[in-house]
């Protein structure tokens, strides 16, 4: 087996040199600081949570593969929370939910310091398979829970979500009087006095006047007509902190603020309110979507099976977990210090990997590899690991992208992220609807990124990267330490263009930074984890894929048919004829005939 040469590592970085004279001085960094990102602002260890213990299979639940287990699981959830918190602790086997079309519900996770924990994702361990689709769409589009966006897509349930049990209510609490530069900590208000130290805030600016700051050097002038949103209405930013102390009016935070903060912008501060101390961890979680993905074709090829989802949550994780045949495996929403770390993606193509986690600060995926099985005979444009939505101070760390995958800046204002010795991936293309452009404001960092395929077409149709005149757009980018297979670069629209064809030392900004954050050691944990990835088995439990000729696929294979063609995004009439043809039998033989049962036996994947 062949295996990539190592990088040649060029002198220390230049950029890195700045950070480093920037933080004995107490000036302004070039670089943002992401060493704050993940559980516990980079602090602290995941722990290892003892207990107690709530076995599911005391609640009910067989873990056959056959029996329905939803309700014991949820029961099982549900006394944990009413003991104040706890391990939901699932023996080895196969867990089956959602598997009634006609009650199809997520699993809710709406109290802290619960912890959902396996006996291992891997072959031998804890496999959640989720039969029928999350998403609840009628033909039409016409949802019962679902909305639809402007562009057409719908926000889905999810198999798993975590999320506070009362919706959250943010009161506003004052607004800044004060300008406070990036990467400040401590920020003055108009009145602090119903701020306490421990307490979750939201900064939130609206409007046009942020708008040259975050886009300079360009100008609104510079805006091309069709990024409408940001002509009509300005650009949403919003950051979330832990307060760590409050003198008078001001109030100190456990983490920098990602941009300035200037009281002429019209900054406010609301609480936060969230959920803390959840962990998934040593599961497999396994969908049905066994489809031939194509973007935006309907409904179900781009939500049909959604993984897991937090929503509201912060200081948590999820660690040593796979998902496998999922439309989208994971994502977060008005989250931050989060940390998802040891995780394998694998099975059928979907729409997102990782979703774009909205509104989410801080939030930290690492250790992490993409085996999700691209389909080269269908137009496809899965998204990739990126930011969106006014997303800020996000870190991929070590992740391991498909080779010919772009990254996905989706747009809506995100910034300050950070791609930190990624593998695989490019930078040739990125989702969104224009309108919503440009696709990342300041300070998108990727630092010693392994380019492994060059692509061969780019959005502008220069053939280079323009980080201005396509897609991406974003604002003057630094890249840092790329290597691999170069691409031609248009060099103007970057801030920095340091070290092209060799690494960089230090190899990773990440652990950098939070080795001098920490008198020049990096916390125990970042060697333990990449330890045990290291050594972490990684064989899969058997699973299904898309052209598996047997009866449980081929019964798949009819449901999810008839599903896209109820479900379109376009209004032109789908093609059935087409839709079978792309999807034959990987041992090129006729079909068999589909499961007609409405259990899982012949299914061919349990453990």
């Amino acid at each position: 087996m062949l295996t990539a040469p190592a990088p040649l590592y060029a002198v220390e970085s230049k950029t890195w040199q700045q950070f480093v004279t920037s933080r004995k001085e107490g000036t302004e960094p070039i670089l943002p600081d992401f060493s704050f990102a993940g559980y516990h602002g980079g602090a602290d260890a995941i722990p290892d949570i003892k207990g107690p213990i709530f076995d599911v299979t005391q609640y009910g639940a067989k873990g056959d593969g056959r029996t329905d287990d939803q309700d014991a699981i949820q029961k099982t959830i549900d006394a944990a929370e009413a003991a104040g918190g706890g391990v939901v602790f699932f023996p080895v086997g196969t867990f089956l939910v959602n598997v009634d079309m006609a009650n199809r519900r997520p699993i809710l996770v709406r109290k802290g310091n619960i912890v959902l924990r396996g006996s291992g994702a891997t072959k031998g361990g804890t496999m959640l398979l989720i039969d029928e689709p999350t998403l609840k769409v009628k033909a039409g589009a016409e949802s019962d829970t679902a909305t639809e966006s402007e562009s057409g897509e719908v926000e889905p349930d999810w198999m798993i979500q975590v999320q506070p049990e009362k919706e959250a209510k943010n009161r506003k609490l004052g607004k800044v009087v004060g300008d406070t530069p990036r990467e400040a900590f401590t920020l003055t208000l108009d009145n602090a006095a119903k701020i306490k130290p421990g307490m979750w805030v939201t900064f939130y600016v609206k409007g046009k006047a942020i708008v040259p700051d975050v886009i300079a050097p360009y100008t609104e002038s510079d805006l091309p007509a069709e990024w409408t949103r940001i002509h009509k209405s300005g650009l949403t930013l919003r950051e979330h902190h832990l307060v760590k102390s409050v003198d008078g009016n001001q109030v100190t935070l456990r983490e920098p603020v990602k941009t300035a903060i200037k009281a002429s912008h019209g900054w406010t501060v609301s609480e936060s309110q969230n959920i803390a101390e959840v962990g998934i961890e040593d599961i497999c979680f396994v969908g049905g979507w066994v489809g031939k993905f194509v973007h935006h074709r309907s409904h179900m090829d781009d939500s049909g099976w959604c993984g897991l989802k937090l929503f509201n949550v912060v200081d948590s994780w999820v660690r040593r977990c796979a998902f496998i045949n999922f439309n989208a495996c994971i994502g977060a929403e008005s989250s931050a210090y989060t940390s998802v770390m040891e995780v394998v993606l694998a099975g059928t193509m979907g729409h997102v990997s990782i979703d774009a986690h909205r509104r989410s600060t801080g939030m930290f995926f690492g250790l992490m590899e993409d085996r999700l099985e691209h389909q080269g005979n269908l137009p496809d444009t899965t998204h990739g690991i990126g930011a969106a939505g006014s997303a800020v101070a996000t870190v991929f760390w070590r992740y391991t992208m498909q080779p010919k995958e772009s990254f996905d800046m989706h747009g809506a204002a995100p910034y300050a992220t950070l791609f930190d010795v990624v593998e695989g991936g490019n930078f040739s293309s990125s989702g969104g609807p224009v309108p919503s452009f440009p696709n990342h404001l300041k300070h998108f960092v990727a630092w010693n990124f392994n380019q492994r395929v060059a692509p061969t077409k780019f959005s502008n149709k220069k053939g280079e990267y323009d980080f201005w005149a396509g897609r991406p757009s974003l604002v003057m980018p630094i890249i840092v330490g790329m290597h691999g297979k170069l691409s031609p670069l248009n060099e103007k629209t970057v801030s920095i263009y340091e070290s092209p064809g060799k690494a960089v030392e230090p190899a990773s900004l990440f652990e950098a930074q939070l080795a001098l954050r920490f008198g020049g050691k990096c916390p125990a944990w970042v060697a333990e984890a990449q330890a045990h990835w290291s050594k972490m088995n990684k064989d899969l439990p058997n699973f299904p894929h898309s052209g598996d000729n047997t009866p449980w696929v081929a019964k798949k294979r009819a449901q999810i048919i008839q599903m896209i063609l109820d479900t379109p995004m376009v209004k032109e009439k789908l093609d059935k004829s087409a839709i079978l043809k792309e999807w034959p039998t990987n041992d090129g033989k006729p079909w068999v005939k589909p499961d007609s049962g409405g259990g899982m036996e012949g299914f061919g994947f349990m453990q």
